[in-house]
């Protein structure tokens, strides 16, 4: 896949043990996570930006039936020089073959956890977990928004009930596609 946003792909391949693999090129720029540590007021409105750039980049990859499936901020989701995002791993799942294997991480949604098919609405519960920790400052790694209701931290409630459907979970309750998690 040849898209803004994506880092170029160095090899894709089988190993002689029929392992699956794939080599991307080393990203240039900063982790968002580092982003997230600077911006302690954990102002809404750039998170906000930051999220709908990564979104457009997830939403392109989607077309094409490719979806990250395992986002991790601080390996996969990457500022370049000129402060666009990047995103390491679209794909990777699928080209290895490990999509079926649960992932274990704060921002994985539950079908991820259980190793149970996926497809892009795991990915907007990522990015709507990443958008709740990047404004209210805190994890939801249970994928229960009414967790942190208390800490709104001045989030407007039309965002909160984005990042309440982004969440949900139960993956027919969350938005359909990018283009609506993004409109939210």
């Amino acid at each position: 896949l040849r898209a803004s946003g994506i880092p170029r792909l160095i090899v894709a391949d089988i190993a002689g043990d029929g392992t699956r693999y794939l080599i991307e090129a080393a990203p240039e720029g900063r982790q968002i996570a580092v982003w997230v540590r600077r911006h302690e007021s954990h102002d809404t409105e750039a998170s906000l930006k930051a999220i709908q750039a990564i979104g457009r980049v997830f939403a392109e990859c989607a077309k094409v039936g490719l979806f990250h499936g395992d986002i991790i901020p601080e390996r996969d989701l990457w500022l370049d020089t000129e402060g666009k995002p990047q995103i390491r791993g679209i794909g990777a799942l699928q080209i290895t073959g490990l999509d079926r294997l649960p992932a274990h991480n704060d921002h994985a949604a539950p079908e991820r956890r259980y190793g149970e098919p996926f497809d892009q609405r795991a990915d907007i519960f990522s990015l709507g977990s990443v958008l709740c920790e990047l404004t209210r400052g805190i994890l939801l790694p249970t994928g229960d928004p009414s967790r942190a209701a208390h800490n709104r931290r001045g989030a407007e409630l039309l965002l909160e009930r984005a990042l309440e459907r982004a969440t949900a979970k139960s993956a027919g309750e969350r938005f359909a596609t990018w283009e609506e998690f993004l409109e939210a």
